[in-house]
């Protein structure tokens, strides 16, 4: 009876402090470009698009996530329950992520030892990744919850052969694809790891092959659109910038993977050649190791290892071709990295200096992240920029807008959250209709023409290049505001900057505005 009230305390004081660094500053800064689109194209599940939609290849190029259930279904639901406020989106990850700390907790104490299962349940409650992707609306936190359940499950059904587990990993693993489509290679993992094991354990494979196939058929219209994605990021007919598919990213090489395991130890916030990047990275990766060979008997310590190289091998042989590398794709994998950490620091002969040193760095990461830092190193972050509050250049175009002027964004990653935090105020036609244009201004390099491409959707389109068109200053009087923001590199005299300094020739400047993130820009031909 002590032991178990003792438990529930130190599960107490971990689910408290992962709450507490969860909700900390979790509506600080404005929804973000991946966020909006999220909420922007939102639908219940019976406002899909038909499912014969998915063999049209011009619909799925404008519609590339179409079936990913987390924001065709659970947002909309959950928007629906809690509003749209930053805070009650972004809430739905926290509670994800507390579900993750909670099943890698039985996990562990289940497979391995309740020591170990308390130990990864901490480290993983302070992991800065893990809090990062908690306080964002996207479907990491959901994807990491549903691989916990597949492994839960799977590990299940090899060692009991309960029914519960077998409807449990169908679910599970139906949800995780359709959740996040680079889970399929988790999923391709767990399939080989149960055969082998139940193979190896003189069981019969009819039961774990008719299951894989059942999971198949669940998920063969998002193999379908999977299919369609990979052919267009392989042709590669795409604007730099303006594609959703990760062709911007660049060719994986050892230096990514060395970022990416920084990362999964300390977070994107803390620069890899600091003493405490490189320090975090090859101190996690050696408890890792030493975790899965000490306890190499323990099936669990085997699947770790299995996850730990056959997704990431698969996916950097597939990235070899053409299409980006971008380190979320592994982040479903955090939590079992974790628990192989903690079973390393378990194995040491004295507790208390690794665990002081694992904390210790896991808040340095938190330190650089609430401090919103980032390396200055892109490869280290890729896709991921600085959070930002921008929700004030959005009041000052509300506030000073006047019928006729025109809106222009240097970067289409404006666009979208000034349909959002603008379209939910009562506004005139003229002025809605300006802001639905979406219309982007690019530098056509070594000329000096503009082009514009125009976001009419409330979600974006794969555009080519024939479909930029130049941009024409209109005649008679008018103001133009230029929202001017950029996740990539916006030194003066390149990029979007080169877009401001033809406006300032041609235009005189009224105003300028200035907001961490953004800056906004008014000119106007009108004299006086």
């Amino acid at each position: 009876m002590v032991k178990v009230r003792r438990g529930i305390i130190i599960l107490g004081f971990i689910f408290l402090a992962a709450l507490a660094l969860r909700l900390y500053a979790l509506d600080k800064f404005t929804l973000w470009y991946d966020e909006v689109i999220t909420v922007l194209d939102y639908r219940a599940i019976n406002q899909l698009h038909p499912l014969g939609q998915i063999f049209d290849r011009a619909f799925i190029a404008n519609h590339h996530d179409y079936l990913t259930l987390y924001s065709h279904g659970f947002v909309y639901y959950w928007a629906g329950l809690l509003g749209k406020s930053e805070f009650a989106l972004r809430l739905s990850s926290v509670i994800f992520a507390l579900f993750s700390i909670y099943i890698l907790y039985l996990i562990a104490r289940r497979f391995f030892d309740t020591r170990i299962a308390y130990l990864a349940s901490l480290f993983l409650a302070v992991s800065p990744w893990h809090v990062y992707y908690a306080q964002e609306l996207r479907p990491y936190a959901a994807a990491a919850f549903l691989t916990l359940l597949c492994v839960y499950s799977l590990l299940g059904i090899i060692r009991n052969n309960k029914k519960i587990h077998w409807l449990l990993y169908f679910a599970a693993s139906v949800l995780n694809a359709y959740c996040l489509y680079t889970n399929l290679l988790i999923l391709f993992a767990l399939f080989i790891f149960g055969v082998y094991q139940i193979k190896k354990e003189k069981k019969t494979l009819k039961g774990i092959l008719s299951l894989h196939l059942l999971i198949l058929l669940a998920i063969t219209p998002l193999l379908v659109i999977l299919y369609h994605n990979l052919t267009a990021a392989l042709q590669g007919n795409h604007i730099y910038g303006l594609s959703d598919l990760p062709i911007w990213a660049g060719v994986v090489g050892w230096k990514n993977l060395l970022f990416t395991l920084k990362n999964f130890s300390i977070g994107y916030n803390t620069d890899y050649y600091s003493f405490a990047g490189i320090l975090a990275a090859f101190a996690s990766f050696y408890f890792f190791i030493k975790g899965v060979v000490f306890w190499r008997k323990n099936l669990l310590a085997q699947l770790l290892l299995w996850l730990a190289f056959i997704p990431v091998l698969f996916l950097c042989l597939i990235l070899k071709i053409r299409i980006g590398y971008v380190d979320r794709y592994f982040f479903p994998l955090l939590p079992l990295y974790v628990l192989g950490v903690a079973a390393g620091v378990r194995s040491s002969q004295r507790l208390f200096f690794p665990l002081t040193f694992i904390l210790a760095l896991s808040f340095i990461g938190l330190h650089n992240y609430y401090a919103n830092r980032l390396p200055q190193e892109y490869n280290q972050h890729i896709g991921v920029a600085k959070r930002q509050d921008i929700r004030g250049a959005f009041g000052v175009i509300r506030d000073n807008y006047k019928e006729g002027d025109l809106i222009v964004h240097t970067c289409r990653n404006t666009v979208f959250p000034l349909k959002f935090y603008l379209g939910r105020d009562g506004l005139s036609p003229g002025f809605q209709d300006e802001i639905d244009k979406g219309k982007v201004i690019f530098s056509l390099h070594g000329t000096d023409q503009l082009l514009a491409l125009e976001h009419i959707h409330k979600y974006p389109v794969m555009f080519s290049p024939e479909k930029a068109y130049p941009f024409v200053l209109p005649e008679g009087n008018y103001r133009v505001w230029v929202f001017f923001s950029s996740f990539g590199d916006i030194r003066k005299g390149i990029g979007e900057y080169r877009v401001v300094d033809w406006f300032s020739q041609r235009l005189e400047q009224q105003a300028f505005y200035s907001f961490e993130g953004a800056n906004l820009y008014l000119f106007s031909n009108v004299k006086g």
